[in-house]
């Protein structure tokens, strides 16, 4: 599905990599359920927004300009 794939994650999105870029036919959601945090601090926040909005350019740019 991704061999040959040029993937460019940011931070920790490389599930949105494989599944905007990756080569396949057919996708099956898999159910999950979070839990509320025991330890530590979450990493979410304005900065994950933002690469997220950058990847999703990045992403989109690509599929415009048809590249693989």
């Amino acid at each position: 599905m991704i061999d040959g794939v040029k993937l460019n994650p940011i931070g920790f999105k490389i599930g949105f990599e494989v599944m905007a870029r990756g080569r396949y036919k057919k996708a099956v959601e898999v159910p999950y359920t979070f839990r509320d945090r025991e330890l530590g601090k979450s990493k979410f926040g304005q900065r994950e927004v933002l690469q997220y909005i950058v990847q999703l350019g990045r992403v989109a740019r690509d599929r415009f300009l048809r590249r693989k």
